[in-house]
């Protein structure tokens, strides 16, 4: 789980998140590895590009995707970490 790497590590907190359509939890991981590159920086200043950081706003303000899901799939990361 201790991952250098942002992408790898994204993938394994929130790869399995359930948001009702695999691109979404796509985004949530590119979305969370920008931010975890960027740490401490705003949307803006971690995103890579124009179109990163307008797909992370969308993604954000996305009234579908249950943030209750999100912190779900983290929640169960840690949990198959502790186990190990």
């Amino acid at each position: 789980m201790f991952e250098s790497n942002a992408e790898k590590w994204a993938e394994c907190i929130f790869g399995k998140a359930e948001l009702g359509d695999k691109r979404r939890t796509k985004r949530l991981v590119t979305f969370a590895a920008d931010m975890a590159d960027g740490t401490g920086k705003s949307i803006v200043k971690a995103g890579r590009d124009a179109a990163s950081i307008e797909r992370a706003y969308r993604f954000v303000e996305n009234q579908h995707i249950d943030h209750n899901e999100i912190a779900l799939a983290g929640f169960k990361a840690t949990a198959e970490e502790v186990k190990r």
